[in-house]
Formats: C-alpha cells, sequence, structure tokens
C-alpha cells in the first residue's frame, strides 16, 4: 500500500507531535523529582544527617562534596551561581573549607593568560571574518551571496560563543579573587 503525500505528511506531523509531547513530559517528571530531591535535602539538613545531605546534594547537582563544604556552599549568598561553576567547570575550580579557588593546573597564572589570548584573539579574528562576508556580499551579488551569508552566520555564532566564555571565565576570576580575599 503507497502513503499519499498527505498522508506521509500527516504521519511526520503526528510523529513530531509525540515526540514533543514525550519530550515535555519526561522533562516535568525530572523537575518533579528535583523539587522532590530538594525537600529532602532540606529535612537531611534539618536532622543533620551527614551521609544522607551528601548524597542528596551529589543527585541534585552532580557534586561530591564533604559535609562541611556543603554547608558553607549552602549557608553563601551566592549558592546558586557557586554550584553552576562548579558544577559546569569541574576540574577547574574547587570549593573547600569555605574558599573557592582555582585547583591543578588553572592556579597558573600563564594559564589564564593563554586561555584569554585565545578567546580574545578567537573573538578579533570572528570579527575579521564577519567584516570580510559582509563586504563579500556586497560586491558579489546572485549565486555568490549564500556562502559569504553562511560564512556570516557561522562566525557570528563562533563570536557569540567567544563572548559567553570570555564572561563565563570573568565571573570564575572573580569569585575565586572575592573568595581569596575573603580568608
Amino acid at each position: 500500500m503507497e502513503l499519499t503525500e498527505t498522508a506521509r505528511l500527516l504521519t511526520t506531523l503526528i510523529s513530531v507531535i509525540g515526540t514533543f509531547t514525550v519530550t515535555l513530559h519526561y522533562l516535568n517528571q525530572s523537575r518533579k523529582i528535583r523539587v522532590e530531591l530538594l525537600k529532602e535535602l532540606d529535612e537531611a539538613l534539618a536532622q543533620k544527617s551527614k551521609h544522607r545531605v551528601c548524597e542528596i546534594f551529589r543527585l541534585i547537582y552532580g557534586l561530591r562534596m564533604s559535609y562541611s563544604n556543603i554547608l558553607r556552599l549552602l549557608d553563601d549568598d551566592k549558592v546558586n551561581i557557586l554550584t553552576y561553576v562548579l558544577y559546569r567547570t569541574p576540574g577547574m575550580v574547587t570549593f573547600s573549607d569555605g574558599a573557592f579557588q582555582y585547583s591543578g593546573l588553572f592556579k597558573k597564572t600563564w594559564w589564564h593568560k593563554i586561555d584569554t589570548f585565545v578567546n580574545k584573539t578567537w573573538g578579533l579574528s570572528s570579527i575579521l571574518i564577519i567584516v570580510l562576508s559582509c563586504v563579500g556580499m556586497i560586491f558579489f551579488p546572485g549565486v555568490y551571496f549564500a556562502p559569504f551569508f553562511i560564512t556570516s552566520i557561522f562566525f557570528t555564532l563562533l563570536f557569540a560563543l567567544s563572548l559567553r566564555q570570555t564572561r563565563y571565565t570573568e565571573m570564575v576570576d572573580d569569585l575565586v579573587t572575592e573568595s581569596s580575599l575573603e580568608q
């Protein structure tokens, strides 16, 4: 039996809607589970159950930390930012004894200089390629417009990612500096 184009379109549409619905359902379920885990974490903190606090904290944030460090982290006003940074950059930064600090290779100043140089070089070269692509779109109309347009879109996205990474690195530097000043 051969399907008509309309039947194929309807089948595809139903599949997309079904996939979207199932995805939303599972996202909502994970949010409910996270809320339940947060309630359990509050109860475990109230009961001062060390093992339970550590395990629930690991399940929620994906971070393995000692009980005392978890208490210090949760008492900090910037707990959301700190947990986000610790989760996003494992091995780069640590939170111990109430201090937020770089670890391993990331303690070296030359590493930060190289990272800054690469990010800024990437951003500036992206801007240069975007400008050249815009000039190409102006001077090469017709069929040649498309490659210049696609190149400009691609490097605009790369430039945005470079800016985002630079801002994130500056935020981590500020957190480490602020933490070292507090001690």
